[in-house]
């Protein structure tokens, strides 16, 4: 007669969402290249691999086969969720760093599980919150600490460089593509070489709630930095205004409210 083993859900989640959140913050200091980080993203990056994770051990019930759903399909949807990175090579490493880092902590828990026993059980709820809001908090850290950052619009041989302003108030998007609309002078228009056939026209309504036309064009490249973090943003979409919004301002562009997340 085969062992029957007794499998806590609550447990069961708190130690996976512990060992997932761990594990991408692992990756982040040691794979990722320098840029900005979503902590927020991290979060529900585990939560998506906790919860994942947990479907596949319930319903799988074939051991080897549960392992290798975890590493080919488990593991890379978490790393993808939570840390988004730009390229395969880069995917690679923060998911081999991954892998590395499952199995070392793993170890850890097992060596703490036989040493202590279920006293590592009684604290997992504690460090659970712990982690959960050191990253929250991370997160508006973060949030805040990007309000203003340097900006860099690529378009071909020209650039133009500025400071930015990252407003909560600004969610314009441009219809067809869903994309973000980053508002600087009309201005730039030249200065980036922007013809007049690549601009396109986004209504939007004003503070005072009126109802205008916005021309806006896509740049190739948007670069954010700050503090040697760089975000890249490939066909950035950039709206042009008329240069008194920007009089007197120490900013010269205003970023959508999506930068600061």
């Amino acid at each position: 007669m085969g062992t029957i083993y007794a499998v806590y859900l609550d447990v069961f989640l708190m130690q996976n969402f512990l060992l997932d959140g761990i594990c991408l913050l692992g990756v982040k200091v040691l794979a990722r290249e320098k840029r900005r980080f979503g902590y927020l993203r991290l979060f529900f990056g585990a939560l998506a691999g906790t919860i994942l994770g947990t479907v596949v051990f319930f319903t799988v019930h074939s051991f080897w086969l549960y392992q290798i759903l975890i590493l080919a399909l488990v593991q890379p949807l978490t790393v993808y969720i939570a840390l988004r990175p730009g390229h395969w090579k880069l995917f690679g490493k923060e998911l081999l760093c991954c892998f590395a880092l499952y199995f070392l902590l793993g170890g850890i828990l097992q060596f703490l599980l036989g040493y202590t026993g279920n006293a590592v059980w009684e604290l997992l709820p504690w460090a659970v919150i712990l982690f959960a809001g050191s990253i929250l908090a991370l997160h508006f850290l973060e949030k805040r600490r990007w309000k203003f950052c340097r900006c860099t619009l690529i378009a071909g041989e020209k650039r133009g460089v500025m400071r930015a302003m990252a407003d909560s108030g600004n969610s314009l998007r441009e219809p067809y593509t869903k994309r973000p609309v980053s508002i600087v002078s009309g201005e730039w228009k030249e200065r980036l070489g922007i013809s007049q056939e690549e601009i396109r026209l986004v209504p939007y309504r004003t503070v005072a709630g009126d109802g205008e036309l916005m021309e806006v064009a896509t740049v190739p490249m948007m670069l954010l930095e700050r503090q040697g973090q760089v975000r890249e943003v490939p066909s950035a979409v950039i709206g042009f205004v008329e240069p008194e919004v920007f009089a007197g301002k120490s900013y010269g562009m205003i970023l959508h409210r999506e930068y600061i997340n």
